[in-house]
């Protein structure tokens, strides 16, 4: 890897295709964690809504004529339905009547037939704020809402690479021709150790959500780890639960060129590939396709024997049926955005090597974007 380095990548070294993943917050039936291995990004990871639940919040206070403690049961909640489930019945055997909900605001409801006091003030191993309760002031009455939704309190997955691996880039991308579905304000995050456990990692690396998807390069710090983990924290989602859906994750390295960059005049098209039929009447008819982006005429000149080597090198472990990231620009050269120039692709066509002089190569090549 080459430390501040402004040219071209291809991002074509997955670990997570062949590693190990040793654990995962949740996972819809329909939309299973697995679908990040496939190669088409319209198989999606959505989340059901976990909630983890230890020993610093595991108890609801309340007062039912008399001060009383419900202790929850500590472990994973794959739906905030079953972490409901679970209060209401912990919550009636230490006292009786109690309902708990999960109502289709995405909030979390206690209610009782005869009048109560929800203790928020009592802050001592709470799950009140799991919940969405942020006041410190009680509630008393027939019910208590939350004051804010609780989809989760996070969503991760772990992967074990069976070697210390140097990652250099961290992708995840959603379904095609649509703005990424986490939310502006979610705390996205990487860690790394060489053991089996995050309490205290090495590595911390807080990553960029950006409207085309979560794209970060790793150029400034060791990040050669065995043990890599993956977190989500979006607990404004309006979505809800199902907050999110990603279609490729990506953890690996990249392969650039030693000495030049692309070279000026490359295009960047944008297709928008649906089907337009014409009635006699002559009504227009469209069968909507993905819109998509291809990257043309981009010419890698002047490149020397190693680079020439170096590319054909790796189309010959890619062909045209394998798809990559490619990123004209990590560093902003040309554009402060680097989803604008970082896409998931395929090459189009063979790419043509051209000799200019002596050991000296010119190759232009196309790549367009996958559904």
């Amino acid at each position: 890897m080459i430390t501040g380095n402004k040219r071209i990548r291809f991002c074509e070294n997955n670990f997570v295709e062949s590693s190990t993943v040793t654990g995962f917050s949740s996972e819809l039936a329909s939309f299973p964690f697995s679908n990040l291995y496939l190669d088409e990004r319209t198989k999606l990871w959505k989340p059901s809504g976990c909630f983890e639940i230890s020993g610093i919040n595991n108890k609801l206070h309340i007062n039912d004529g008399a001060d009383k403690t419900a202790t929850i049961s500590v472990g994973k909640y794959a739906t905030p339905n079953s972490l409901a489930t679970e209060i209401q019945t912990q919550l009636n055997t230490v006292s009786s009547g109690f309902t708990v909900t999960y109502e289709s605001t995405y909030k979390f409801k206690i209610a009782r037939g005869s009048s109560f006091t929800l203790r928020l003030s009592v802050l001592t191993d709470s799950i009140a704020p799991s919940m969405g309760f942020n006041s410190v002031i009680d509630i008393t009455g027939l019910s208590a809402l939350a004051d804010s939704v609780a989809i989760h309190t996070s969503e991760w997955v772990t992967f074990d690479l069976g070697f210390a691996a140097s990652v250099d880039f961290i992708a995840m991308i959603g379904p095609i021709d649509e703005i990424f579905t986490l939310s502006p304000t979610a705390s996205i995050k990487a860690y790394a150790n060489n053991i089996n456990d995050f309490s205290a990692p090495a590595l911390v690396k807080t990553l960029t959500r950006l409207d085309g998807g979560v794209m970060n390069f790793i150029d400034d710090a060791d990040s050669s780890f065995r043990y890599w983990k993956i977190e989500i924290i979006d607990k404004d989602n309006y979505r809800g639960p199902q907050c999110f859906a990603i279609g490729n994750l990506y953890l690996g390295d990249y392969q650039t060129l030693t000495s030049r960059n692309l070279e000026n005049g490359f295009t960047i098209e944008y297709q928008d590939n649906s089907i337009k039929t014409e009635a006699e009447s002559g009504a227009l008819f469209f069968d909507k396709k993905p819109k998509t982006r291809n990257f043309g005429g981009m010419s890698l000149g002047y490149l020397s024997r190693e680079d020439k080597k170096t590319f054909t090198d790796l189309f010959q472990k890619l062909g045209l049926s394998t798809p990559f990231y490619i990123s004209l620009d990590p560093t902003g050269c040309f554009s402060d955005n680097l989803d604008e120039l970082t896409i998931y692709c395929r090459f189009d066509s063979e790419p043509q090597a051209r000799h200019v002089i002596r050991d000296v190569f010119s190759i232009s090549i196309s790549a367009t974007e996958v559904v």
